[in-house]
């Protein structure tokens, strides 16, 4: 579930956020929105762990403060098997979303902008610019991005190690985790290093299709 979250919630908001921002902001102000939007990329996963666990404390987090008064009490969102792994998904998206951006910004930024002037002449709006000539156009750097954001999915480790350890129930337990488990708590090798071989196969079956459709498109 957290890789197809990851790639929706990557993918869509990362487009999106991508298509204000080159369409809305002159372009001396989009080195200064890619570094803000970027910047959760270069923080190590274990601190971004850390740091939305704290977010999601019952007691000093952050979040409560807001929903407390939609609820009328605090919630232990890292406690309940339903809210920790929306927790998580937020906390994992929050992080890379920003990559997502950048990439769909810099696709942007090479499209000829006479693709643009061509449709407003012609008499289209916005919107009909963005379905039909900007998706058109960045539809191999859409999949590419599905590439990577699955293989990058697949080794989501120190995030959700630091946050939720797999819990509560096995909730929010990854593969990744899974295979550390079975090899430093069970010490079955064997097991964890065919788990392993599996995540891969699965890793590259998927990328091969991403680029199969890639060449047929």
């Amino acid at each position: 579930m957290l890789t197809g979250a990851t790639l929706i919630i990557e993918n869509g908001i990362g487009l999106l956020l991508a298509t204000l921002v080159y369409f809305l902001w002159s372009k001396k102000s989009h080195g200064i929105y890619n570094a803000l939007i970027f910047a959760p990329v270069v923080i190590p996963p274990i601190y971004v762990g850390i740091l939305w666990s704290w977010f999601a404390h019952p007691d000093l987090g952050l979040v409560n403060i807001f929903i407390q008064p939609l609820f009328g009490k605090r919630l232990s969102l890292l406690g309940d098997p339903v809210t920790a792994l929306l927790t998580v998904i937020i906390a994992n998206n929050w992080k890379w979303i920003g990559f997502a951006f950048s990439i769909y910004l810099a696709a942007l930024q090479e499209m000829p902008v006479s693709m643009y002037e061509a449709a407003q002449l012609d008499g289209a709006n916005r919107l009909r610019i963005f379905f039909y000539i900007i998706l058109p156009a960045l539809k191999r750097t859409f999949l590419i991005l599905m590439v990577l954001i699955t293989a990058g999915a697949f080794q989501t480790f120190d995030l959700v190690f630091s946050m939720t350890a797999g819990g509560p129930g096995r909730s929010t337990a990854v593969l990744p985790l899974y295979i550390y488990e079975m090899a430093f708590f069970y010490y079955d090798f064997g097991y964890a290093s065919a788990m392993s071989v599996i995540m891969f196969l699965i890793t590259i079956g998927l990328s091969l299709i991403y680029f199969r459709f890639i060449k047929l498109k």
